[in-house]
Protein backbone atom coordinates (compact mmCIF):
# COMPACT_ATOMS: atom_id res chain seq x y z
CA UNK A 1 0.00 0.00 0.00
CA UNK A 2 2.19 2.81 -1.31
CA UNK A 3 -0.36 5.55 -1.81
CA UNK A 4 -2.34 5.25 1.41
CA UNK A 5 -5.61 4.32 -0.30
CA UNK A 6 -5.04 0.60 -0.71
CA UNK A 7 -4.63 0.18 -4.46
CA UNK A 8 -1.13 -1.26 -4.30
CA UNK A 9 0.60 1.90 -5.39
CA UNK A 10 -0.58 1.87 -9.02
CA UNK A 11 -1.89 5.42 -8.79
CA UNK A 12 1.28 6.53 -7.02
CA UNK A 13 3.53 5.02 -9.68
CA UNK A 14 1.52 6.75 -12.42
CA UNK A 15 1.66 10.06 -10.61
CA UNK A 16 5.39 9.58 -9.92
CA UNK A 17 6.05 8.84 -13.62
CA UNK A 18 4.10 11.94 -14.66
CA UNK A 19 5.92 14.01 -12.05
CA UNK A 20 9.33 12.77 -13.26
CA UNK A 21 8.42 13.45 -16.90
CA UNK A 22 7.29 16.95 -15.97
CA UNK A 23 10.47 17.50 -13.93
CA UNK A 24 12.64 16.41 -16.86
CA UNK A 25 10.71 18.69 -19.21
CA UNK A 26 11.16 21.64 -16.85
CA UNK A 27 14.90 20.99 -16.41
CA UNK A 28 15.43 20.52 -20.16
CA UNK A 29 13.32 23.58 -20.97
CA UNK A 30 15.22 25.68 -18.45
CA UNK A 31 18.52 24.55 -19.95
CA UNK A 32 17.28 25.50 -23.41
CA UNK A 33 15.97 28.88 -22.32
CA UNK A 34 18.89 29.75 -20.07
CA UNK A 35 21.60 27.92 -21.94
CA UNK A 36 25.09 29.24 -22.52
CA UNK A 37 25.66 32.68 -23.96
CA UNK A 38 28.18 31.56 -26.56
CA UNK A 39 27.19 31.33 -30.20
CA UNK A 40 28.06 28.37 -32.41
CA UNK A 41 30.98 30.00 -34.21
CA UNK A 42 32.71 30.97 -30.96
CA UNK A 43 32.95 27.55 -29.29
CA UNK A 44 35.79 25.08 -29.85
CA UNK A 45 35.03 21.40 -29.28
CA UNK A 46 37.31 18.63 -27.98
CA UNK A 47 39.14 16.34 -30.41
CA UNK A 48 37.95 12.71 -30.46
CA UNK A 49 39.27 10.72 -27.49
CA UNK A 50 39.03 7.32 -25.78
CA UNK A 51 38.92 6.72 -22.02
CA UNK A 52 37.93 3.57 -20.05
CA UNK A 53 36.96 1.72 -23.23
CA UNK A 54 34.66 4.48 -24.47
CA UNK A 55 35.50 6.40 -27.64
CA UNK A 56 33.90 9.86 -27.83
CA UNK A 57 33.49 12.25 -30.75
CA UNK A 58 31.74 15.58 -30.12
CA UNK A 59 30.20 16.69 -33.39
CA UNK A 60 27.91 19.63 -32.73
CA UNK A 61 26.22 22.16 -30.51
CA UNK A 62 22.60 22.28 -29.36
CA UNK A 63 21.11 25.75 -29.39
CA UNK A 64 17.90 27.28 -28.09
CA UNK A 65 15.59 29.55 -30.06
CA UNK A 66 17.77 32.59 -29.21
CA UNK A 67 20.84 30.89 -30.66
CA UNK A 68 22.44 30.34 -27.24
CA UNK A 69 24.29 27.05 -26.71
CA UNK A 70 22.28 24.65 -24.53
CA UNK A 71 24.46 21.54 -24.90
CA UNK A 72 26.58 19.43 -27.22
CA UNK A 73 25.98 16.33 -29.34
CA UNK A 74 28.16 13.47 -30.38
CA UNK A 75 28.73 9.75 -30.73
CA UNK A 76 30.17 7.53 -28.02
CA UNK A 77 31.21 3.96 -28.78
CA UNK A 78 31.79 1.17 -26.27
CA UNK A 79 35.14 -0.17 -27.47
CA UNK A 80 35.41 -2.70 -24.63
CA UNK A 81 34.36 -6.35 -24.72
CA UNK A 82 31.79 -5.82 -21.95
CA UNK A 83 28.31 -4.35 -21.70
CA UNK A 84 28.52 -1.14 -19.69
CA UNK A 85 25.86 -0.99 -17.00
CA UNK A 86 26.38 2.77 -16.77
CA UNK A 87 28.23 5.17 -19.04
CA UNK A 88 28.40 8.82 -17.98
CA UNK A 89 30.20 11.49 -20.03
CA UNK A 90 31.10 14.85 -18.53
CA UNK A 91 32.45 17.96 -20.19
CA UNK A 92 33.69 21.34 -18.96
CA UNK A 93 32.76 24.69 -20.46
CA UNK A 94 35.68 27.13 -20.28
CA UNK A 95 35.84 30.88 -20.72
CA UNK A 96 38.50 32.63 -22.83
CA UNK A 97 40.92 32.56 -19.87
CA UNK A 98 40.54 28.80 -19.44
CA UNK A 99 38.42 29.13 -16.29
CA UNK A 100 35.79 26.42 -15.89
CA UNK A 101 32.36 28.08 -15.87
CA UNK A 102 29.95 25.15 -16.29
CA UNK A 103 29.53 21.38 -16.55
CA UNK A 104 27.75 19.34 -19.21
CA UNK A 105 26.67 15.73 -18.72
CA UNK A 106 25.11 12.81 -20.60
CA UNK A 107 24.50 9.27 -19.41
CA UNK A 108 23.10 5.98 -20.62
CA UNK A 109 22.69 2.44 -19.33
CA UNK A 110 23.22 -0.94 -20.96
CA UNK A 111 25.70 0.13 -23.66
CA UNK A 112 26.69 -3.16 -25.31
CA UNK A 113 30.21 -4.03 -26.48
CA UNK A 114 30.81 -2.28 -29.80
CA UNK A 115 27.53 -0.34 -29.59
CA UNK A 116 27.37 3.33 -30.60
CA UNK A 117 25.35 5.90 -28.67
CA UNK A 118 24.18 9.28 -30.00
CA UNK A 119 24.43 11.51 -26.92
CA UNK A 120 23.26 14.98 -26.00
CA UNK A 121 25.21 16.46 -23.10
CA UNK A 122 23.25 19.28 -21.54
CA UNK A 123 24.38 21.91 -19.04
CA UNK A 124 24.02 20.53 -15.51
CA UNK A 125 22.84 23.96 -14.37
CA UNK A 126 21.83 26.83 -16.65
CA UNK A 127 24.66 29.26 -17.37
CA UNK A 128 24.51 32.94 -18.23
CA UNK A 129 28.20 33.52 -18.84
CA UNK A 130 30.26 33.49 -21.99
CA UNK A 131 32.39 30.45 -22.70
CA UNK A 132 34.66 29.76 -25.65
CA UNK A 133 35.46 26.06 -25.47
CA UNK A 134 34.26 22.69 -24.33
CA UNK A 135 36.81 20.22 -22.99
CA UNK A 136 36.51 16.53 -22.22
CA UNK A 137 35.91 15.69 -18.58
CA UNK A 138 35.90 12.36 -16.76
CA UNK A 139 34.09 9.31 -18.13
CA UNK A 140 32.42 6.90 -15.74
CA UNK A 141 32.07 3.47 -17.34
CA UNK A 142 31.18 0.32 -15.41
Amino acid sequence: MLDGIGNGGILTRTRFTRFMNLTRAIVFGTALVLGGCATMTQVSLPAPYTVHGVSVTVDGLLTNSDGDVAGITGIATNTSDLTLTVCMLTFNALDASGVKVADLMASTTGLKAGQKWRFQAMFVTPVRVNFTSIEAGPITAM
